[in-house]
């Protein structure tokens, strides 16, 4: 999705994540993301265009593509899908329990400190929040715990 994703680059983040329920698995296709897109993004493209607004024009493009040919839709990324155990995986995509999608990474400026970003989440569909990955895999957690 950006330069230097590689199938080289996707192996070494795959041995980073040794956890022997995680799958890792590199997609030069990007056939997921696209699946994603289609399936999720076609569902959720109302509430993606009202948190959005006018302030990410490209993200308007992107929301306008899932609706297009296949291999002209704009690949997910930056995203994590929540699901609870026993998930049944009969189609393409389950509905997940909560879901988070990154659209602006923000640098911290203090060293040490975590770096945040702007994600659009399944707890405020219609809005964007400010938030950092650990916050929302935390937040994706707790939503399949209870």
């Amino acid at each position: 999705m950006v330069p230097g994703d590689d199938r080289a680059a996707a192996v070494v983040e795959a041995r980073r994540l040794s956890d022997r329920r995680a799958r890792s698995f590199w997609d030069p296709e990007r056939f997921v993301g696209r699946t994603l897109s289609v399936r999720f993004g076609r569902e959720q493209a109302d509430a993606f265009r009202e948190a959005v607004g006018d302030a990410r024009p490209e993200a308007l493009e992107a929301i306008d593509s899932f609706f297009g040919p296949f291999e002209s839709v704009h690949p997910a990324w930056d995203c994590a899908l929540f699901y609870p155990r026993g998930a049944r995986w009969t189609d393409a995509f389950p509905p997940p329990v909560a879901f988070s999608m990154q659209l602006r990474f923000v640098e911290s400026e203090r060293e040490g400190e975590e770096p945040s970003g702007v994600f659009w989440t399944r707890r405020q569909p219609r809005e964007l929040v400010e938030s950092s990955w650990p916050l929302e895999l935390f937040a994706g957690i707790h939503a399949v715990m209870e």
